[in-house]
């Protein structure tokens, strides 16, 4: 989907209103794929939302390729720590090595 792609780089970059505005055209999909529950997740963590973040990183993990799962496994644990901690501020995430909506 272009629309993710598009929300996730709009994330990366800053530009969390954008991305917002892509994924309401998303629909129920951010439910019901992992990569729709981790384009959500991430919004959540560049939101501050650390708690929901964590908490919707853990649902792609039970659907996604053993193979894909070492970088979203470290996403869960960055978003899980952040929010048990309550930082004041965003804590960095590991570079992406791919875009989550790769084939």
């Amino acid at each position: 989907m272009l629309a993710s792609t598009d929300a996730w780089l709009w994330i990366e970059a800053g530009d969390l209103g954008r991305a917002r505005k892509l994924m309401r055209d998303l629909g129920y999909w951010i439910d019901e794929h992992p990569i729709g529950m981790a384009l959500d997740a991430r919004l959540n963590y560049a939101s501050g939302n650390f708690a929901a973040a964590a908490a919707t990183q853990q649902r792609p993990l039970q659907m996604i390729q053993v193979d894909e799962a070492g970088y979203h496994l470290e996403l869960s644990h960055r978003y899980t720590d952040a929010a048990l901690r309550s930082p004041a501020s965003i804590p960095s995430l590991p570079p992406t090595p791919w875009l989550p909506t790769r084939a």
